[in-house]
């Protein structure tokens, strides 16, 4: 069995958002995730978050579990971003 949940976050802003923070969470400190969680959560414009269940990823495999998450946080997008 897989050690924990698997959880993916979606979201957007304005195009002249700019965090220099916000780029790749695995790269941050715990510290910083939740900083950035503060920042994200006020300032964009939708988010949300996906979550697969232990279970859910050793029937599926990691990898299409990571995208099952995903693909559920961005259905709970309150909006949906216009792709220019």
């Amino acid at each position: 069995m897989f050690g924990g949940s698997g959880i993916r976050c979606c979201g957007y802003s304005s195009k002249d958002f700019k965090n220099e923070l916000l780029n790749d969470s695995k790269q941050l400190t715990e510290k910083q995730r939740y900083a950035l969680r503060e920042v994200i959560e006020k300032e964009a414009i939708a988010w949300a978050v996906g979550i697969v269940s232990p279970e859910e990823i050793d029937e599926i495999n990691i990898l299409r579990a990571s995208f099952l998450a995903m693909h559920r946080a961005v259905d709970q997008l309150t909006t949906r971003p216009h792709i220019y």
